[in-house]
């Protein structure tokens, strides 16, 4: 009988967990998408493509223009060259270039900061304009947090986030209102002898109030694990998609899955009790 029980509880805590993982993800792509944009221009660098040759000097005077503007990020210019550049590419397995021995197709760039507290746009436009004057540049493209595409994107994915969170919210309230009716449907027959004994609402109440506590922490730690096994799957499945999340964000939802566990148990075990107290 205690076999069963607890493996009873076990299933109980596991079904309840996966909702709350699925419900903590939800809100997690949420929270991140609220400042996506602003994330994607902080850290998406402008890029200055150089010519195949030039001089230091040259570059050198470049660099120090671009230090001097208030729209760049203080020590965000960075050099890389077109030696790193091959060897990234030809060390990563999902990129397929045929190159001939000695040949390197890449250019030197530089990558610039962007300061998001200002006017990116105008800072661009100044950038290009004295860009024109500087025989060691190549090109220089528009920057991705600019594009009205960008914009009209992110506010899709605000709202698909959105309907999902609320969706998965809604699921975890029914699940755990489900599986608690049913554990007190099990208890029935000690509650209705509580009851014939002469025990209080209250004192019924209490235990289980107790027990609803236990399981919804035991839940929310539960999903908090396999948000993080999902966090490790995407560390190695797409690390681009990881870099993008904020450890800040993480701890939030996990504060909010460990209040959310206990109150839905507590709010189910309380209607359950009513229902069955009051026939």
């Amino acid at each position: 009988m205690r076999a069963d029980s607890g493996t009873s509880t076990f299933m109980h805590v596991l079904a309840v967990a996966l909702v709350f993982s699925l419900l903590g993800l939800a809100l997690l792509a949420f929270i991140h998408s609220v400042r996506l944009e602003d994330r994607i221009s902080t850290e998406t660098p402008y890029v200055i493509e150089l010519k195949k040759t030039y001089s230091k000097d040259s570059l050198d005077v470049l660099k120090n223009w671009l230090n001097g503007q208030s729209g760049i990020v203080k020590g965000s210019i960075q050099l890389l060259n077109k030696e790193e550049a091959l060897k990234e590419m030809t060390a990563d397995p999902r990129v397929d270039i045929s190159i001939a021995p000695g040949e390197n197709p890449f250019y030197d760039i530089l990558m610039i900061g962007l300061d998001p507290s200002q006017d990116q746009q105008f800072t661009i436009k100044k950038i290009q304009e004295y860009l024109k004057t500087q025989s060691i540049v190549n090109m220089a493209g528009d920057h991705v947090a600019l594009k009205p595409e960008l914009t009209k994107t992110i506010g899709k994915v605000k709202t698909v986030f959105i309907f999902i969170t609320l969706l998965t919210a809604i699921l975890a309230f029914l699940v755990t209102g489900y599986l608690v009716r049913i554990y007190i449907r099990t208890k029935f027959d000690v509650i209705q002898l509580w009851r014939l004994l002469g025990s209080t609402e209250e004192n019924i109440t209490k235990p289980y109030i107790r027990i609803a506590i236990t399981h919804g922490l035991a839940s929310s730690l539960m999903a908090i694990g396999l948000m993080g096994l999902a966090m490790l799957a995407l560390f190695y499945l797409s690390p681009w998609i990881y870099n993008l999340i904020d450890l800040k964000n993480f701890v939030v939802v996990m504060l909010v899955l460990l209040v959310i566990g206990p109150t839905l148990h507590i709010l189910g075990i309380r209607r359950a009790l009513n229902s069955y107290l009051n026939k």
